[in-house]
C-alpha cells in the first residue's frame, strides 16, 4: 500500500507537461486500482480494455454535456425554447451516462468479481481524492 502511494505521489510530482502528467496520471491510477481490487494477469488482460472503452466514452458524454453548458449563457432568445431544447439534451446525456455506467458494470462482473468490483468503486473515490489533494497542495 505504501509502495504503490509512494509510486502515485512520485509519478503525479515528477511531471510538468500536461501530456505527460495525464499519462503519469493513468499509469498511477492503473498501478493503484490494480493493487487495491488484486486483478489477477488474466483478469487484467481482459479488464482494463472495458475499462478504458467506458472512460472514454464517458469523457466523450462529459464533454458534450460540457459544450451545452457553455451555449446556454449565449442564448438570448425570449422564448426560452432553445433553451429548453439544450436542458432537454444535457437530460438525456446525463441518462446516458448512467445508462453507460450500468452496462459497464454489468460487464465488468463478467471479467471480474463482485468484490473486486465493490473495491474498484470505492478505489476510484481514493484514488480521486488522493490526486485532488495533491493538486491542491501544488
Amino acid at each position: 500500500m505504501k509502495r504503490v502511494t509512494y509510486i502515485l505521489v512520485m509519478l503525479l510530482s515528477s511531471t510538468f507537461g500536461l501530456k505527460a502528467q495525464n499519462s503519469a496520471v493513468e499509469s498511477a491510477r492503473v498501478a493503484f486500482i490494480s493493487q487495491k481490487i488484486g486483478l489477477t494477469p488474466v483478469q487484467a488482460e481482459k479488464f482494463w480494455p472495458a475499462y478504458n472503452e467506458f472512460h472514454n466514452q464517458r469523457s466523450d458524454t462529459r464533454k458534450a454535456i460540457k459544450k451545452i453548458y457553455k451555449n446556454l449563457s449565449a442564448i438570448t432568445e425570449p422564448t426560452g425554447e432553445k433553451m429548453k431544447q439544450q436542458i432537454s439534451q444535457i437530460a438525456a446525456l446525463k441518462h446516458e451516462e448512467v445508462t453507460l455506467e450500468k452496462e459497464y458494470l454489468n460487464r465488468y462482473l463478467l471479467i471480474i468479481t463482485p468484490k473486486q468490483l465493490a473495491d474498484l468503486m470505492v478505489a476510484e473515490r481514493k484514488f480521486q481524492k488522493i490526486l485532488i489533494k495533491k493538486v491542491s497542495e501544488e
